[in-house]
């Protein structure tokens, strides 16, 4: 174990502490099979394309600097590097107190198309980086205005994240909870030697991990899982269209059918990922097996989601509810969430809960999707984030939401 985990594990700082995968390599292969809804559909389809039941999304950083500071404003601080088919990608990721939602900052063009599967606020503004950040250590200036308008300017010194942790399935500390089902493969980190923030020009003073050394560290992990979305969806000739409502407006994009026999699979191509739904047709029905992201130059998927039984077809009524199991893959790392998926209509509306079950900080991340069908051959497909009163993440500086009255 780690330096860093020994400190971890002997201050009880549950939330900061990895664990391994929920399921077994083994265990997942015979409780996971491909097999088709357990429904009697009563009706022809509403929609000529496939329904989305969920949407997939995941990033794999080969850089992630974590700075959490004293500000009465923010909860932690990311500084995350991506690479992409035109060189590194930086952003900036600023959790505010409080809520514990991100906003991001970068300077890539079309930083409001880019990834909309994320349901963040974004900002184009400059962003510098400077120094360098290798295999041999990490020495980096990087400086940029927030979301609020602050100059932030930040240094960073220390080793490079190189040996893989032995447990790597990480916390998510609560962030992003009210618009991601989010799970991580924390594959290394490190602790810098020195670092320092300055936040509106002054000094910002970072938070010390249990009063002994100031939190600043280099990981580099993966970030995947599924989304809050509010989607439009119309038929095109080779599959079909969304409008993407998202914090800063509304991004359209254009989705691929392509059938091979009973598979089927619908895909969103951006030039740094794929979005993909798979699935199989079963008496004319589309019916949703797994989801998958892959990630441009990554041969491992940085996302697969298994379903068991399949998802039944969204534009097809049926009577009961549907049962289903779902695991989650992050970055080839097998089992590192599970969770169970109930569908069925209510009213004129269908209806799908993702309720994971573990780890716990999964778990605290139940969604529902809610499709409807105004008549127009077109869909409205909402997925949304459940409440889950006592959630434990509360984010880095454990003050995040507002402490719970006493019992």
């Amino acid at each position: 174990m780690s330096p860093l985990l020994v400190l971890l594990a002997g201050c009880g700082l549950k939330q900061l502490m990895p664990s391994g995968p929920v399921t077994g390599a083994f265990e997942r292969v015979d409780a996971y099979p491909e097999l088709p809804a357990s429904v009697h559909y009563l009706d022809d389809a509403r929609t000529v394309f496939p329904v989305l039941p969920v949407l997939p999304w995941g990033v794999a950083y080969d850089l992630d600097l974590v700075m959490v500071d004293r500000s009465d404003a923010w909860d932690m601080h990311e500084y995350a590097r991506v690479t992409g088919p035109d060189g590194p990608i930086w952003l900036a990721k600023d959790a505010r107190l409080g809520t514990l939602e991100q906003t991001v900052v970068s300077e890539i063009d079309g930083l409001d198309t880019f990834l909309p599967e994320l349901p963040v606020h974004r900002v184009q503004r400059p962003m510098v980086v400077a120094g360098e950040a290798t295999a041999d250590g990490i020495d980096l200036h990087i400086a940029y205005e927030n979301v609020d308008g602050e100059q932030v300017e930040v240094t960073y010194r220390g080793p490079a994240p190189k040996a893989l942790e032995p447990k790597r399935n990480g916390g998510t500390m609560g962030h992003s909870r009210g618009s991601l089902l989010a799970v991580l493969d924390v594959s290394s980190r490190a602790m810098a030697t020195s670092g320092s923030m300055h936040l509106a020009s002054k000094p910002d003073p970072l938070k010390h991990i249990v009063g002994l050394v100031p939190f600043r560290m280099a990981l580099v992990q993966t970030q995947a899982g599924l989304a809050a979305a509010d989607l439009s969806i119309a038929p095109t000739d080779g599959g079909f269209a969304v409008a993407h409502r998202v914090p800063d407006g509304v991004v359209q994009s254009d989705w691929t059918v392509r059938e091979d026999g009973e598979h089927v699979v619908l895909a969103q191509h951006q030039d740094l990922r794929d979005l993909v739904i798979e699935g199989v047709h079963r008496d004319g029905a589309f019916e949703t097996t797994g989801a998958t992201v892959v990630q441009w130059g990554r041969a491992t998927p940085v996302l697969h989601v298994a379903f068991s039984p399949a998802i039944p077809d969204l534009s097809r009524r049926w009577d009961g509810e549907a049962h289903s199991r779902f695991v989650i893959d992050v970055n080839g790392q097998e089992g590192h969430a599970t969770g169970e998926v109930v569908a069925y209509w209510r009213g004129e509306e269908a209806v799908v809960d993702v309720l994971p079950d573990a780890p716990w900080w999964v778990a605290e991340r139940p969604m529902q999707t809610i499709a409807t069908y105004p008549g127009d051959g077109t869909a409205v497909v909402k997925m949304t984030m459940l409440p889950y009163p006592d959630a434990e993440g509360r984010g880095a500086r454990n003050r995040s939401p507002a402490p719970r009255p006493p019992h």
